[in-house]
């Protein structure tokens, strides 16, 4: 994929990139955030919230990201910041 960018590749999900063996399908896009048990348990065991967010560069200079983004996650918002 020329979307790779190796400094990020351990830090940023880059699904929407495909980096998960090609996969983009917005069904699978759950898996990159925590698991339901997980943000139940911190929510009403701990008491704590989970944030949750993908803060991945890729989605800027991808151009089918946006709208799979919307599709997995309709109520999401996209913002973009640049330096």
């Amino acid at each position: 994929s020329p979307w790779i960018v190796p400094l990020a590749m351990d830090k940023e999900s880059f699904y929407f990139a495909g980096h998960y063996f090609g996969i983009v399908h917005p069904a699978a896009y759950r898996m990159c955030f925590p698991l339901k048990i997980t943000v139940w348990f911190r929510r009403n065991i701990l008491g704590q919230p989970t944030p949750v967010f993908d803060a991945c560069a890729s989605h800027f200079n991808t151009p089918w990201t946006a709208a799979l983004i919307h599709c997995a996650t309709p109520e999401a918002g996209l913002v973009v910041l640049m330096r």
